[in-house]
């Protein structure tokens, strides 16, 4: 009896996840994505990928031949919401899936307005500043005059912060002469609002009447 023994090859798929969302900043990744396996276009595997396997997976002792041709292995994923999917390889059986999402931004306005019977006592500064805090931290800064008619825009900061809305605030740097009021609507929109009231005098006036006491009685 002679026998003849060959092993056929096998070989290995590695896949491994990679997330581009700004370290889950707007907290929607999903806790695990699946991963199917393709051997010429056939699905023949499936497998979970999460934190738990460090979001990787080997697809082992695959056959490298099928009926003496080399078979083409591929990966794919299931669709992942808010997420766009782009997946390479290296051509030695190490697939990389890239998923993508842009978090979110918003904008912060900034107006000013001046309650100063139009700046009658000519104490109103000509600029200001007005920082942007984020959550309570101050994260920018920027300064009001006539040249931007006293107006600003805070401009595609990030809406949430490992999943939670950022709560955005504005305040200024303190203005001589003037008390500070600041209003927003709710949707990025504040307003400033500085108030001076102008300086009043008294004047006493006292009227003389030199007419002989009304003596022709033409006193009004």
């Amino acid at each position: 009896t002679v026998n003849n023994t060959h092993v056929p090859e096998v070989t290995d798929v590695n896949v491994t996840k990679v997330w581009n969302d700004g370290d889950n900043q707007d907290g929607i990744r999903p806790g695990y994505v699946v991963v199917v396996l393709y051997a010429n276009g056939v699905k023949v595997d499936m497998a979970v990928l999460n934190s738990s396997n460090s979001w990787k997976y080997s697809f082992k002792g695959l056959p490298v031949y099928k009926a003496g041709e080399l078979i083409k292995y591929t990966v794919n994923e299931t669709a992942v919401a808010n997420y766009t999917v782009n997946i390479t390889d290296d051509g030695k059986g190490n697939f990389t899936v890239n998923n993508t999402h842009v978090p979110e931004v918003t904008n912060v306005t900034v107006v000013k307005v001046w309650i100063d019977n139009d700046d009658y006592d000519k104490v109103r500064p000509t600029s200001i500043s007005v920082q942007l805090y984020a959550n309570g931290v101050k994260v920018n800064e920027t300064t009001l005059s006539e040249d931007n008619d006293w107006k600003d825009i805070f401009k595609d900061l990030p809406k949430f912060k490992a999943g939670e809305l950022i709560k955005y605030t504005v305040n200024e740097t303190k203005v001589a002469n003037y008390t500070i009021n600041i209003t927003d609507d709710g949707k990025g929109n504040w307003t400033v609002n500085n108030t001076h009231v102008p300086e009043l005098i008294n004047i006493t006036v006292n009227k003389v009447w030199e007419d002989n006491d009304d003596y022709d009685k033409v006193r009004p």
